[in-house]
């Protein structure tokens, strides 16, 4: 009883935090009179969207996605996290639920939060929690991601097990390091921007 209860509570917490984040995101975008972009469709979780039928959190403005059953009936742009279609803070916000974790590398996830810092003026980001079973059994979580505030993502490869610090752009410090020890800064190539 005590681990059933346990998930019930981390499946609520999480759906609580979406609920604000996404309100939040909502109406910083709003304020600076631009739209708002959701990374990651509503209805990509098999659970909400699949055996409930309810999305995760709301659309924004365009919905982001490489697939477009993951946005449903949103305004859907298709693309690649890591690399967006769009102009320098064109968004008044992002909004990216549960897709950093699916990053194949933290290079990967690197390449990812920056872009999503580069199209908006302000990122919201949720995540699932190691103390969350689905968290550890979903197919195609690559990674365990901490948004640690301030810009700042803790990022460890589950396979191989390194570990990265990312900052918020190219140019913030990047560090990886391997068995849990911060090895030297290694700087990753920025892609052109």
């Amino acid at each position: 009883m005590g681990l059933a209860t346990q998930q019930v509570y981390a499946f609520l917490r999480g759906q609580n935090e979406r609920r604000v984040k996404y309100a939040t995101a909502s109406a910083t975008a709003e304020a600076l009179g631009k739209p708002l972009l959701v990374a990651g469709g509503p209805w990509g979780s098999r659970i909400t969207g699949g055996i409930f039928g309810m999305k995760a959190h709301g659309c924004g403005d365009v919905c982001l996605d490489m697939d477009s059953r993951s946005c449903g009936l949103c305004n859907f742009q298709e693309g690649d996290i890591r690399d967006m279609p769009f102009q320098d803070k064109e968004f008044g916000a992002a909004f990216c639920s549960h897709v950093l974790e699916h990053m194949p590398t933290g290079e990967d996830c690197a390449h990812a939060w920056w872009e999503l810092n580069r199209v908006a003026d302000t990122v919201f980001v949720c995540l699932p929690g190691k103390d969350t079973i689905t968290g550890w059994i979903t197919k195609g979580h690559y990674l365990w991601v901490s948004h640690l505030g301030s810009g700042v993502l803790k990022v460890q490869e589950r396979k191989g097990g390194r570990r990265f610090i990312i900052g918020d752009s190219p140019s913030a410090a990047f560090i990886s390091g391997g068995g849990g020890t911060v090895q030297e800064p290694e700087i990753i190539a920025s892609r052109g921007y």
